[in-house]
């Protein structure tokens, strides 16, 4: 159950760690719904599957970067009947890929003239090749922010981050605030 563990550790560092190209974000919100109206936010409590997921400083800093996040849209945090609650939840999944390998062997080409008899017409070597289907998994990580109404218990906004996890060690604090600032970016009140 530990190696479980570290091995997903791991996994959710190398999500937050790979800020670059590979790291896709979407964004999806209801846009019947005037986010302006909002003013108070609470942070739901570590989701139990994520768990086993991220250690504990990681944990503090996710929900921290989100914190951050709503209160430089000018919201303030409550602990009780906000407006809106924030959650958080990392996936893990294996994608499977195959790449064909070929090789061409052989020898010789265009032959015209041969031997005693003459002209036999065009003669061309052997030429052999193989085919070689080597088959990949690649790791991938999702990281999903979901705000809902309080009031309705409807989901309103969600931010969903995908990538390659190709990164190893523990994600740093500015590595997290960058990965939740860029899911961020595109909510419907921006920064003052």
């Amino acid at each position: 159950m530990k190696k479980i563990s570290l091995m997903l550790l791991v996994v959710v560092s190398a999500l937050l760690n790979s800020c670059g190209t590979s790291m896709k974000v979407s964004y999806d919100y209801d846009r019947n719904v005037d986010f302006y109206k909002f003013s108070t936010f609470s942070l739901s409590n570590w989701n139990d599957d994520n768990s086993e997921l991220v250690d504990n400083f990681t944990k503090e800093r996710l929900l921290n970067a989100m914190k951050n996040e709503m209160l430089k849209r000018g919201m303030k945090e409550v602990a009780e009947n906000p407006d809106i609650k924030l959650d958080i939840f990392v996936v893990t999944n294996t994608k499977k890929y195959t790449t064909a390998y070929t090789t061409h062997m052989g020898y010789g080409g265009y032959r015209g003239w041969h031997g005693y008899g003459g002209w036999y017409g065009p003669r061309f070597g052997v030429n052999t090749g193989s085919t070689q289907f080597v088959e990949h998994e690649k790791l991938m990580g999702t990281i999903i922010l979901d705000v809902y109404d309080n009031r309705t218990k409807k989901l309103v906004w969600q931010g969903v981050s995908k990538g390659e996890l190709e990164g190893k060690g523990r994600p740093t604090e500015n590595s997290i605030n960058s990965v939740i600032a860029k899911i961020y970016y595109k909510y419907p009140i921006k920064k003052e």
